[in-house]
């Protein structure tokens, strides 16, 4: 994660443990930036979480980016999808792999056939969801 060092990367961990604790329906993920954190959050008046992270870790460089979501409910939403596994497939979608972004604030869900199956799925889970074709095997040389 952090490849100049090791101090942004513990910070990010820890900064990630403690939004995500206290503050689930803001947070959606760190990330580092040389020896910055990025913390992606749900923006909200006030910005509770901004204000208390730069309490609680005021040695750190930190930078707030906005998120569409937050991790919960991208966590909920694949788990959706996870659940419903039975019943797409006997609809005539067939999903290959679900995940969340947490970074762009979407659930992406690969399927055999996502021409058509895009428009159900988006009608069934909403706009958080993006659907594509599974990606190509990749096979290590040597």
């Amino acid at each position: 994660m952090d490849t100049q060092g090791s101090g942004a990367a513990t910070a990010s961990e820890e900064i990630g443990q403690f939004a995500g604790e206290r503050f689930p329906k803001l947070f959606a993920q760190v990330s580092v930036e040389g020896e910055n954190v990025v913390v992606h959050r749900v923006r909200t008046d006030g910005s509770p979480l901004d204000t208390a992270v730069r309490k609680q870790f005021p040695a750190h460089p930190v930078r707030f980016a906005d998120a569409p979501r937050s991790a919960t409910e991208l966590d909920a939403l694949t788990r959706r999808v996870v659940d419903d596994h039975r019943t797409l497939e006997a609809e005539g979608i067939r999903v290959g792999a679900v995940g969340p972004d947490y970074v762009r604030g979407i659930v992406i869900v690969n399927v055999e056939n996502p021409a058509s199956a895009r428009t159900a799925l988006t009608e069934r889970y909403g706009k958080a969801l993006r659907v594509s074709a599974p990606g190509p095997d990749v096979i290590p040389a040597g």
